[in-house]
């Protein structure tokens, strides 16, 4: 991409990416995601996301620094988390090796922890461009059903508003994918909001 094998690998920028194909006269879906772009199935009521991110979380995963399970109790924590109220986050999980309160932890995992060698939550593991032999990417296949929606977008989205803000950006008529990009961008300019980030913000509906 670019010309990227130009440059060092400290320089190069990759381009991040999820495609979605409808197949079996459109009964069935098939994602492929590099990176942090998502793509979520609206089934009666329910937003699915189809594929994981490649980010922080992931990464501590790929190092055995944190459990599978662990990471889906973190990512399930920020997805509900509307940047004012602290979302319920009870038990504990556990970072290379040693105990801590989720109701503490998940934070780390929106600005980082050095001391627990947290990267920030912009960190991007799989990105196309960067080497010619990775990344490999994640694929999903689900059902679908008429009626069912399927959202495209990028992190500035999803990043600025909650699983259920989205939900309910779906459960409007009109023009959803607008609806949905000016809440995120009005969320990405609230500076008294803890889950504000400024970031590309794009969505596509179908």
């Amino acid at each position: 991409i670019n010309h990227e094998d130009q440059f060092p690998m400290h320089e190069r920028v990759g381009a991040v990416i999820t495609v979605v194909v409808a197949c079996e006269n459109g009964k069935r879906l098939v994602a492929v995601q590099v990176g942090d772009t998502r793509a979520y199935l609206f089934s009666e009521g329910e937003l699915i996301q189809l594929c994981y991110d490649e980010d922080n979380v992931a990464f501590l995963i790929q190092q055995g620094v944190l459990s599978e399970t662990d990471g889906a109790r973190i990512m399930d924590v920020l997805n509900r988390y509307d940047g004012v109220n602290p979302p319920e986050a009870e038990g504990s999980i556990t970072i290379n090796g040693q105990p801590f309160e989720l109701y503490m932890a998940w934070r780390w995992f929106l600005v980082g922890n050095s001391a627990l060698g947290i990267p920030g939550a912009n960190i991007v593991l799989n990105a196309l461009g960067i080497d010619p032999d990775v990344p490999t990417p994640q694929i999903s296949r689900i059902e679908v059903s008429e009626g069912d929606r399927l959202l495209l977008c990028s992190d500035g989205v999803y990043k600025n508003i909650s699983d259920d803000e989205i939900i309910a950006g779906l459960d409007k008529g009109g023009d959803t994918a607008l609806g949905l990009v000016e809440a995120a961008l009005k969320r990405s300019q609230d500076t008294s909001n803890k889950r504000r980030a400024p970031d590309d913000i794009s969505a596509l509906v179908v």
